[in-house]
């Protein structure tokens, strides 16, 4: 017989989610003092209005992410689209004014939602 691995648990799989929601909780404070520091900087009006409504999605979807960590009848699957989430989510604030594909993530947490919904 062959070597082979088993692939991971769903149980490890919630872990790296757990993982991956703390450090997207550690960023989100770390972007909230960055907008607490835009507020009264004068001529980022723009800058500062775009990044609130970047930091209220990236909120809802830590929310979404929690969900679907704290469901007993949630599917690999789901566990895997919502750890790609925050990481995508993360890694497009951390470069918050370029946004890279911020549409696409976007459309990972409806869909995500939308899941959720369906399994209610």
């Amino acid at each position: 017989m062959g070597n082979f691995e088993l692939s991971p648990s769903i149980d490890e799989y919630k872990s790296r989610l757990g993982d991956k929601i703390a450090d997207a909780d550690a960023f989100r404070t770390l972007l909230a003092s960055y907008i607490g520091g835009l507020a009264g900087a004068p001529g980022k009006e723009s800058e500062l209005e775009e990044i609130k409504k970047a930091f209220i999605e990236f909120e809802e979807s830590i929310a979404i992410c929690r969900q679907v960590f704290d469901s007993t009848t949630v599917s690999r699957a789901d566990i895997l689209e919502a750890t790609r989430l925050i990481i995508n989510m993360t890694a497009s604030l951390s470069d918050w004014k370029k946004l890279k594909g911020w549409s696409k993530i976007q459309g990972q947490a409806k869909i995500l939602t939308f899941r959720k919904k369906e399994q209610a």
